[in-house]
């Protein structure tokens, strides 16, 4: 029964710990103090090759825990504050199911239209690599100036890709 509670009590203390060291860790990212070192590895991912159905390949990168972390929680503190700024434009940020309202809206939507008009549903190109950083960087500054020195630690330099036993500097 001791050992049990002794055991209880160290994965309790253990548990505290690490949370509080986690969280430091986040707030020391969100104010930009990445080493300057690590920053290519910190800011990188691991590249996927998936085959498409059009015989090509298209490479997908999965961030490292750490910076999707930070990222969590800095886009979570900052999705109430955006919400009114990017509405009725998109329906993801700050509004609760609001992507699964917007998906069940159409069936009721189409029993409502007129028989003349028709209703369409475009996939848009991905966004990757077709933003500039400098006016990204500009645009937090105005809208979310806390999160400006995650952001900018985070374009300040070229992210290492890992592919198999390859990194790209």
């Amino acid at each position: 029964m001791a050992s049990a509670l002794i055991t209880t009590y160290f994965s309790v203390v253990s548990l505290e710990l690490t949370f509080v060291r986690v969280k430091c860790f986040v707030y020391k990212m969100l104010a930009g103090r990445c080493p300057t070192d690590a920053i290519p590895f910190f800011f990188g991912g691991r590249v996927l090759a998936l085959n498409e159905k059009s015989g090509g390949i298209r490479p997908i990168v999965v961030g490292m825990t750490s910076p999707r972390l930070t990222s969590k929680c800095a886009s979570s503190h900052c999705a109430a504050q955006m919400a009114p700024l990017l509405s009725p434009r998109q329906l993801v940020v700050g509004v609760a199911g609001g992507c699964e309202a917007a998906v069940h809206s159409d069936p009721r939507y189409l029993q409502t239209l007129e028989p003349d008009h028709i209703m369409v549903k475009l996939d848009f190109d991905n966004a990757f690599n077709s933003l500039h950083r400098p006016k990204m960087l500009l645009a937090i500054i105005d809208y979310l100036p806390q999160l400006y020195a995650f952001c900018f630690s985070s374009y300040s330099q070229p992210s290492h890709l890992y592919f198999g036993s390859y990194i790209t500097p």
